[in-house]
């Protein structure tokens, strides 16, 4: 007899699938908190220049657009 058995694919399936179930949420998360610290490093740079030019900091209107889009991202991550 050749090939394999319907129990054999199941095991298989079930053996390689159980690890990918339990890793996946983890890369999701690891993409989500890496988003997440690049907006608060984003955020922080700005605290900075700001207070090192003592609140004269002139950003275009595309900057205030990003800023405040990573601002709001945020928001909405950590809430």
């Amino acid at each position: 007899m050749r090939g394999f058995r319907l129990i054999d694919l199941i095991t298989i399936i079930a053996i390689l699938g159980t690890p990918s179930a339990i890793a996946l949420p983890e890369f999701v998360e690891t993409g989500n908190a890496s988003r997440v610290s690049a907006a608060h490093a984003l955020c922080g740079a700005v605290k900075y220049a700001n207070a090192k030019f003592g609140g004269q900091l002139y950003m275009s209107q595309l900057g205030k657009r990003l800023l405040m889009d990573a601002i709001a991202f945020v928001l909405r991550a950590t809430v």
